[in-house]
């Protein structure tokens, strides 16, 4: 019995110490929206992730997804820290005229005004239709694992 009111009394004040961590963080929701356009290839992917930092490789970014040229998406990503950060969209595509592993990666950082605190109603970062062959990029090859989204 007086083992059982222990565990109870110690569960409660761990229960009570995880929640209370998250008093102190930031919890920082954003959004994006927009579509891809490229001359050179229709039927290609594009994976665009939210993120961090502005590295080029990245094992953990904050959302991703993958989407066909011409598709319209919505991507939104919420997370906790004890500091503000800054968040990047990150573009890996392959609209080159070009074949092979040749890949490239465009980086943008989300304007302050887009980034929400709580559970506010949010209004997504549009970037519109983006063409793809004019976007200026950063190369990489897909060559090695590493290198990839």
């Amino acid at each position: 019995m007086i083992n059982g009111i222990i565990f109870l009394v110690f569960l409660n004040i761990f229960i009570h110490l995880n929640s209370g961590i998250y008093f102190f963080q930031h919890k920082q929701i954003v959004g994006v929206s927009g579509n891809f356009n490229c001359k050179y290839k229709n039927s290609s992917f594009v994976t665009v992730t939210l993120s961090k930092h502005d590295y080029i490789i990245e094992k953990h970014p904050l959302a991703k997804i993958r989407v066909k040229v011409g598709t319209p998406f919505h991507l939104m990503a919420k997370s906790y820290s004890y500091r503000k950060f800054d968040v990047y969209i990150k573009i890996y595509h392959d609209c080159f005229r070009s074949t092979g592993t040749l890949h490239g990666l465009s980086i943008k950082k989300v304007p302050a005004k887009y980034i929400y605190k709580k559970s506010q109603l949010c209004d997504f970062y549009k970037l519109g239709t983006v063409r793809l062959d004019y976007l200026p990029t950063k190369f990489y090859h897909l060559s090695n694992k590493k290198n990839g989204p």
